[in-house]
């Protein structure tokens, strides 16, 4: 072998050496490696987010007819307790009521229809003149009779509640004792109920549905809806409610419930953090 060629051998395994030493070195000392380096910077380009979205939370409460007629009823009995008085001119008369079980249906548009029986006595005076002189006569009237009612619950726009309210009624005995003989006068008694008994009864369901506070209940239900809705504590999740406004429809009904829906206008949003549920700490902590 030439001196040229013997220098080429050498410098060929000089490199095989070099180059096994450092992978033996790279592999041995692997698990000692402490040198880390981010990723690259990458370019991001902010986007403004998306407008919340607006959605309506509906909420409905139901009362079963047949709790509104206990009402009802126990609210018509301690109305008629005391006899119902009335008075033109010189007829005068006082007829206390004994009411039955009712019955009371409704329809889809809220409209409450109810049928009332109920027993009566009471008396009737008047003047008359005999022979020149004016008398006062009076008579026992007994009998019974049937209320039919008719009642449609409206809120208004400034969330007062009115009534829209018909009536009826009639007669199926009436009597009145004469030297003790008992002399029929529907007609009399079916006068005499429509003038003492129906105004009453209409002005009692009126100022009853007049006074449920809508409008109170209502605002309660708004300053609660800025409450936030806490959905986990860990990590820290809430929702946030801005309501814009609280619709309501008219009252309903199926016949067997009687309805009112509420839906409530608003934007919803999610909150995530501690900082965020320090704020709800400190705000409640100083109200």
């Amino acid at each position: 072998m030439t001196k040229q060629g013997k220098i080429i051998t050498s410098a060929i395994s000089l490199g095989i050496v070099l180059i096994l030493a450092v992978l033996f070195f790279i592999t041995s000392r692997h698990s000692d490696l402490t040198f880390q380096a981010t990723a690259p910077p990458r370019e991001v380009t902010p986007v403004p987010l998306p407008p919340p979205i607006l959605s309506t939370i509906a909420v409905k409460a139901d009362l079963p007819i047949q709790d509104v007629q206990q009402f009802a009823e126990s609210a018509l009995r301690d109305y008629l307790s005391e006899p119902i008085q009335w008075k033109k001119g010189v007829v005068e008369a006082a007829i206390k009521l004994n009411l039955g079980t009712s019955t009371m249906t409704s329809s889809a548009d809220g409209t409450v229809a109810a049928s009332i029986p109920f027993q009566f006595n009471g008396w009737a005076r008047g003047s008359q003149k005999i022979l020149g002189r004016v008398l006062d006569k009076r008579k026992d009237i007994k009998g019974t009779a049937t209320v039919s009612l008719t009642f449609t619950p409206i809120i208004n726009p400034d969330w007062s509640m009115t009534a829209k309210v018909a009536s009826d009624i009639s007669v199926q005995k009436a009597e009145i004792e004469i030297l003790r003989i008992p002399i029929s006068v529907p007609q009399l008694a079916t006068e005499l109920m429509r003038k003492t008994v129906l105004p009453k009864l209409e002005n009692l369901i009126v100022q009853y549905i007049a006074s449920i506070d809508v409008k109170t209940r209502v605002a309660d239900l708004w300053t609660q809806l800025y409450e936030p809705v806490v959905l986990n504590q860990d990590p820290p999740i809430a929702l946030v409610i801005e309501p814009l406004e609280i619709l309501a429809q008219q009252p309903s009904s199926d016949g067997k419930t009687f309805s009112l829906s509420l839906g409530i206008t608003t934007y919803v949003q999610a909150n995530f953090g501690r900082a965020f549920f320090f704020d709800i700490f400190c705000r409640n902590t100083v109200d």
